[in-house]
């Protein structure tokens, strides 16, 4: 049976962890159940790193140079100890001693969860009591141990500003470390790829992406796999940087069979990001079009064969037009891959147009999906 191959996915099927029933990473959902599938994510995450930091020696390289700070061509530490949640102020905890030194290095992660003040290092809180730098200060500095400290975050979201305070900390504290070095460096072992694939199954994104990038839902041959297709718009999502609580999944509706619809995000959402710039680039104006849909993607049904489009929704007939001839000039001109393109028609006050695949194209449905909505922007 398939379920029997032994993975740290399989593991985690048969243990008391609890399976997440959505993306962890969307922080949109605050429900007490959906913090708790993080916490779980995130601690078996944990355990898996450890295991593999304990049992491979490639992994170790690839961790302390991508995720540490080592230098290039420096190893792990030789024989360094390696915890896991050892404390609660530590989701991983390395030591080891180099030349009469002694060194502590505390890793703490995280699955979409924000961070909080407590472990957040630009935060007073941090080295106030109750803080994880003052449990740091006092775990290091014992008489038996008086290390060297250096503090990581590994998968956090947020953008971390240290304070002239926080920088004289005794504690080395290094730029936040996105999933994305572990999801996208080359594989290095057989261990480091049973990772990859357990927690891409797990939705952390950054590691589900590496799949979804080599999907493609062939032209004609049935829509075989809905989560396939999920994982596509998820992936297109991600890339894009769109803001998930604006973003709807919906399976179904007239031709349309797996679609994302991207609405617009009121000004300031998120710090004049792509998403926050749709309704400019579309000509929808700023306040009187913020819950109206800028745009959608995703599969259609077309004459019995599946095919990939994607909508827009822009305030006039003139910027629909400049839009449709920007994207013929950029993919037509440069031979990316054939594509139709529909006239503009104005629907309820917004002119709505759509760019269909013709197919006979190689290309993965998540390069396609982004090229066509980078190059209609793209100005």
């Amino acid at each position: 049976m398939k379920d029997a191959i032994p993975s740290f996915f399989g593991l985690f099927r048969r243990s008391r962890y609890i399976r997440p029933s959505r993306p962890l990473d969307s922080e949109d959902d605050n429900s007490e159940e959906s913090k708790e599938e993080r916490r779980e994510v995130e601690r078996f995450a944990v355990a898996c790193i450890g295991f593999c930091l304990r049992h491979d020696e490639p992994f170790r390289k690839l961790f302390w140079q991508k995720v540490l700070g080592g230098s290039d061509g420096t190893n792990f530490p030789e024989g360094a100890q390696i915890e896991v949640e050892p404390e609660d102020w530590a989701d991983l905890r390395i030591e080891w001693s180099r030349e009469g030194k002694n060194y502590v290095h505390v890793i703490e992660c995280k699955v979409g969860a924000p961070l909080e003040d407590k472990q957040n290092p630009s935060k007073p809180e941090f080295q106030k009591k109750g803080g994880y730098g003052q449990f740091f200060l006092e775990y290091a500095d014992k008489p038996e141990r008086n290390a060297e400290l250096s503090y990581t975050l590994l998968g956090v979201r947020e953008t971390i500003v240290l304070s002239a305070t926080s920088r004289e900390s005794r504690i080395q504290l290094r730029a936040p470390v996105p999933w994305t070095v572990l999801a996208h460096s080359p594989v290095v072992s057989v261990l480091h790829d049973d990772l990859v694939q357990s927690l891409s199954k797990l939705e952390i994104t950054a590691f589900s992406m590496i799949n979804a990038q080599k999907v493609k839902i062939e032209l004609g041959a049935g829509f075989a796999s809905i989560l396939d297709a999920q994982s596509v718009l998820k992936a297109v999502i991600y890339r894009l940087k769109l803001v998930p609580k604006y973003c709807k999944l919906e399976i179904g509706g007239g031709d349309a069979i797996y679609c994302a619809w991207i609405k617009q995000v009121p000004p300031k959402t998120c710090n004049a990001c792509f998403h926050e710039s749709l309704g400019q680039h579309l000509g929808l104006g700023r306040g009187g079009h913020e819950q109206g849909d800028a745009l959608w993607f995703g599969y259609v049904q077309n004459g019995g064969s599946i095919t990939r489009e994607v909508g827009f929704n822009s305030g006039s007939e003139k910027e629909a037009a400049t839009i449709l001839n920007r994207i013929k000039t950029k993919i037509e001109v440069k031979k990316k891959f054939p594509i139709y393109l529909t006239e503009p028609k104005c629907e309820s006050g917004v002119w709505a147009f759509y760019v269909r695949d013709k197919g006979g194209s190689d290309i993965g449905d998540v390069h396609w999906f982004t090229s066509i909505i980078f190059d209609a922007f793209d100005k």
